[in-house]
């Protein structure tokens, strides 16, 4: 029976410490399935971050590319159109080509943002006009002076926008490359967590078992204690029964 009582007793001590360790690694596997989701849904939002200013990107360089063709197109043709009044500066009047030269200048005009914008047009428009030889000879330093203008604000303006061009994109790329830094670090931490807890998941498992193990020995134990118990019991009281029977027949 004392050996009997030790072994339960230490059974007792085992389902309780491994009671404890599983519920430790319970909380553990809580804890660490937790921060995968999390981990998850972080992933996620960076993937949807990255691909938005991908987009955005894509967007903005798409509409340099539109502006940058029009201020590219603008300088050919003011530079086109100087061209042209120069060498008709002898001549007593502006030629067909000329008109429509000038012309082409006045609708890239039209459609920018460019400084003197009204004053060029008007030049620009009265020039296109037949007219006198004097005057048109007397306008075409003036326009000359107004095309020369003109290029330097398209220049200006194209160098801005390529200067913004540029800063636009290194700035989204730098934004881009954090953000998939951080995505590589999130899937890196999310691997590892998933790793661990599927390792501590087995180790719960197999403690869960060892437990179930503990518990069944020590219920067979109990159970043949208790069944020892009984059968000491009953041989004492059959032993006291003869020792008393014994007793009154010496004393009869």
């Amino acid at each position: 029976v004392d050996a009997k009582t030790y072994a339960i007793e230490r059974s007792e001590e085992k389902i309780e410490e491994m009671t404890a360790e599983i519920e430790k690694l319970g909380t553990e596997i809580t804890e660490l399935d937790t921060a995968v989701v999390e981990l998850g849904t972080r992933i996620e939002e960076l993937k949807t971050e990255i691909t938005t200013e991908e987009d955005a990107r894509k967007v903005e360089h798409d509409d340099y590319l539109v502006a940058d063709k029009n201020v590219t197109e603008a300088i050919e043709a003011v530079d086109a159109a100087m061209k042209t009044l120069r060498a008709s500066k002898s001549k007593l009047s502006l030629s067909q080509a000329g008109r429509g030269q000038l012309a082409q200048v006045a609708e890239k005009v039209r459609l920018s943002e460019v400084s003197g914008k009204e004053r060029a047009l008007a030049v620009l428009a009265s020039a296109q006009a037949p007219g006198e030889p004097a005057a048109y000879k007397y306008q075409s330093n003036d326009i000359i002076a107004i095309l020369q203008d003109l290029r330097k604000s398209f220049t200006a303006d194209k160098k801005a926008a390529d200067e913004s061009e540029f800063e636009a994109k290194s700035t989204s790329e730098k934004k881009v490359l954090g953000l998939a830094n951080e995505q590589k670090f999130k899937e890196a931490s999310k691997l590892e967590k998933e790793e661990l807890s599927a390792e501590k998941s087995a180790q719960k498992s197999a403690l869960e078992k060892d437990k179930g193990d503990e518990t069944a020995a020590k219920e067979a134990d109990d159970a043949f204690r208790t069944e020892l118990t009984e059968q000491c019991k009953t041989k004492a009281e059959e032993w006291d029964g003869r020792s008393k029977s014994r007793a009154a027949e010496l004393t009869a």
